[in-house]
């Protein structure tokens, strides 16, 4: 009786110890699959870093010529303004006594 109680505390021990195996190697796929997120998003942040210096250095070449820009049509004088207003076109006015010539100019028959 009691080397049967042995075998079915053997046999237990035996499935948990499969049971943590099998956890353990999920434990260790999850792990990986974490890892290889990881190395994905360092990229896409070092990528992210290096665009915003490209985009810093390019605001540090623009500004000063765009304050500069700003600062010569400051001082410039304006443009003169056009004071005379353009005449309107004269509507047209149907042809009284069009002699029975249709559009275009055709007679009828």
């Amino acid at each position: 009786s009691s080397v049967q109680s042995a075998e079915a505390e053997l046999t237990a021990a035996r499935r948990r110890i499969e049971t943590l195996e099998t956890e353990l190697c999920d434990m260790r796929e999850q792990w990986q699959s974490t890892e290889e997120a990881n190395t994905a998003m360092a990229g896409d942040f070092q990528r992210v870093l290096r665009e915003r210096g490209a985009i810093d250095a390019m605001k540090n070449l623009l500004l000063p010529a765009a304050a500069a820009a700003k600062a010569a049509t400051a001082t410039a004088k304006p443009p003169p303004q056009a004071t005379a207003t353009p005449k309107a076109m004269p509507k047209a006015t149907p042809k009284v006594g069009s002699s029975g010539k249709r559009a275009g100019g055709v007679r009828r028959r």
